[in-house]
């Protein structure tokens, strides 16, 4: 009798709160690895890293509308 056993048992790396980055990303750019959305502007903070906006910012470019609102309406969330 043989046993076949999976020898790649390493657990992925954990994502607790679904925003597609891993316990330490979140660590790394000081997010809440239990919210989504750290400072609440709509966009999860996965998705702030990759429009390279401030994942502990809602205004990331300080023009008054959220980073999620300008993403959503086509704007930019880099440019005032």
């Amino acid at each position: 009798i043989f046993r076949i056993t999976n020898v790649n048992s390493a657990e992925p790396p954990k994502d607790t709160d679904g925003d597609g980055l891993t316990e330490a990303e979140e660590e790394e750019h000081g997010t809440d690895p239990e919210k989504p959305d750290t400072d609440g502007d709509h966009l999860n903070d996965g998705d702030e890293i990759e429009y390279q906006t401030d994942p502990n910012n809602a205004d990331t470019d300080g023009d008054g509308y959220g980073d999620g609102v300008e993403v959503m309406n086509g704007h930019d969330p880099l440019n005032k």
